[in-house]
């Protein structure tokens, strides 16, 4: 199983649930959804939630290049 979404914890105060990748056409051209969360119950839930997904050794962590072999075969030279 993959989990894939974006969560930016900036602080104690401040996280945003997002769409958002941080490269030139993600800030400047694209249409990315976000939702800033700034209630302090809110943000500590979020923090936690990563904090217990980060930690869980059940959920598989890749490099980019086992990403890469997942996705692409290598070709045959």
């Amino acid at each position: 199983m993959f989990i894939y979404r974006k969560i930016y914890i900036i602080d104690d105060h401040t996280a945003y649930l997002s769409s958002l990748n941080f490269t030139e056409s993600g800030t400047k051209y694209n249409y990315e959804t976000r939702i800033r969360v700034t209630e302090l119950e809110a943000v500590q839930k979020i923090d936690a939630e990563f904090d217990e997904l980060y930690h869980n050794p059940e959920i598989a962590f890749f490099s980019i290049e086992e990403w890469g072999s997942y996705m692409y075969e290598e070709q045959i030279n």
